[in-house]
């Protein structure tokens, strides 16, 4: 296992990506289960 990470780390390319349009997207999408599970109450 260790030699598979140590190949992934050094032999590939490594990303950086922008999640923020996601975390708008998780509160977003948490505000509308809340206003569903009231309605259903």
């Amino acid at each position: 296992m260790s030699h598979f990470i140590r190949k992934c780390v050094l032999e590939k390319e490594i990303y950086q990506v922008d999640l923020e349009p996601f975390r708008n997207l998780q509160g977003l999408l948490s505000n509308a289960t809340n206003n569903i599970n009231q309605i259903a109450k």
